[in-house]
């Protein structure tokens, strides 16, 4: 008589109870010396079974911000509570050494980069797709999410991690340079009409008054050259930096023009005085840039409202690469690290916002500040225009495409040449780019 039905049951369970049945099963049917030997078989796996926790499994973490060092630890730390089952080992490398790393088959299971890489490395095929986290009965969904924050994640509708902290661009104003000049500050909710483009070009031109007739008086405005420093204020001017479609660059628009020499006239007129904040200064609000901000005598402002935008969002992203040793656990570390717990480690890090909303709302984030009500208001307003900003598509090839728009445009903004050359070189440069890359 064969012995396989006997043996069937083996496959699909498991634990003492299937397997004592199994063997008494066995003996039963007149296999005593099978029997016995499965019974053999089972004490000896159960002596041998290893007591106490599972070894963790190692789980490799790269991330970009030099800032970083002593966060990632903690996220290391809080992770081995709530996984026990994954060791994560973060490490702090260049951002621009990311893509050769990949390329080169190292195994790294987690990435933390800024949102403007994300179509870059998801267009070698380094990265694992993360749609499926956010499916199913317990699995978080993009509205617990800042889900603007998204925008920047995909190539060709693919979805390519999840955000994981994010920062805007607010405003520090000079209080005692605003009293000399007879001005009065901004209203206090971002929401009102009254802080608008039109009321800070007013504002800028009495302050280029008083700089021009006391100098080296305080300059009107401070703001960088950088494609982030003076993307919102295309928006804010309804212009764009791509054509519809991202064909295209739309630089040469002549509301783009029109943008960037009003910003470079506000930087460059009249010259900085060295040693000076300025009487509007462009920053990235965190808590630290903020506080700092509200010692000194500042106050702080998001931008100014557009029509459709209220500022400019920069995130980072945890990405799952193609090439994880253990990809389930990379798969659960993403999940614990952009929610819940892991975002209470990035609120009291303060270096930036979590993105995790019953975060952003939660006790982590304001406890620390609850000393300091003028920081809280500030902070808030932030958070709050933050949740309405936007992001920028980033074509696949957007490093090559920054270096082009920060090498094109930098002399024109700091008023070493004229701005309507410069963005038909800047175009021109940027034409072969876009056309050989991929959108999100």
């Amino acid at each position: 008589m064969s012995n396989r039905p006997a043996f069937a049951p083996l496959t699909r369970r498991r634990g003492r109870r299937a397997l004592l049945g199994a063997g008494i099963a066995v003996i039963v049917a007149g296999g005593g010396a099978v029997g016995a030997a499965l019974w053999g078989s089972f004490i000896r796996s159960e002596q041998a079974a290893p007591s106490g926790p599972p070894t963790p499994v190692p789980l490799n973490a790269v991330a970009t911000q030099p800032t970083d060092r002593q966060l990632w630890p903690k996220l290391a730390a809080q992770l081995a509570e709530q996984e026990p089952a994954v060791q994560l080992a973060p490490e702090v490398i260049r951002l621009n050494d990311v893509a050769p790393r990949l390329a080169g088959g190292e195994a790294t299971g987690l990435l933390a980069v800024p949102d403007s890489r994300v179509t870059q490395l998801a267009a070698t095929g380094s990265l694992a797709t993360t749609a499926d986290l956010l499916r199913g009965r317990n699995a978080p969904t993009r509205d617990e999410f800042v889900h603007r924050l998204f925008g920047a994640l995909s190539l060709e509708g693919v979805l390519y991690g999840l955000p994981w902290r994010w920062r805007g661009v607010a405003l520090l104003l000079d209080s005692a340079v605003w009293q000399r000049a007879a001005l009065k500050l901004p209203p206090d909710h971002w929401r009102d009409d009254r802080w608008s483009l039109a009321a800070m070009e007013t504002a800028l031109a009495r302050f280029q008054e008083l700089a021009a007739a006391n100098d080296p008086g305080p300059p009107p405005f401070r703001g960088g050259t950088r494609w982030s420093d003076w993307l919102p204020w295309l928006w804010l001017n309804d212009a764009a930096l791509w054509q519809h479609g991202a064909t295209a660059t739309a630089l040469t628009e002549p509301a783009a023009v029109t943008a960037l020499q009003s910003y470079a006239e506000w930087r460059t007129t009249p010259r900085l005085a060295p040693g000076n904040a300025g009487a509007i200064v462009m920053v990235e609000p965190t808590w630290r840039t903020v506080g700092q901000a509200l010692k000194a005598g500042q106050v702080a402002y998001p931008l100014p409202r557009s029509v459709w935008r209220t500022t400019l969002l920069r995130s980072e992203a945890l990405l799952l690469t193609g090439a994880a040793a253990q990809p389930d656990a990379a798969r659960r570390a993403l999940v614990a690290l952009a929610t819940d717990a892991g975002q209470e480690i990035v609120a009291a890090d303060g270096a930036g916002f979590p993105v995790w909303r019953a975060t952003l709302a939660g006790r982590t984030l304001w406890e620390q500040w609850r000393e300091t009500p003028r920081l809280v208001r500030a902070l808030r307003t932030f958070i709050e225009t933050g949740t309405y900003g936007a992001v920028p598509p980033y074509p696949s090839r957007w490093p090559e495409a920054e270096r082009v728009l920060n090498r094109e445009l930098g002399p024109a903004l700091d008023g070493h040449a004229p701005v309507a050359a410069v963005v038909q070189s800047a175009a021109a440069a940027l034409a072969p780019l876009l056309a050989a890359s991929r959108w999100p």
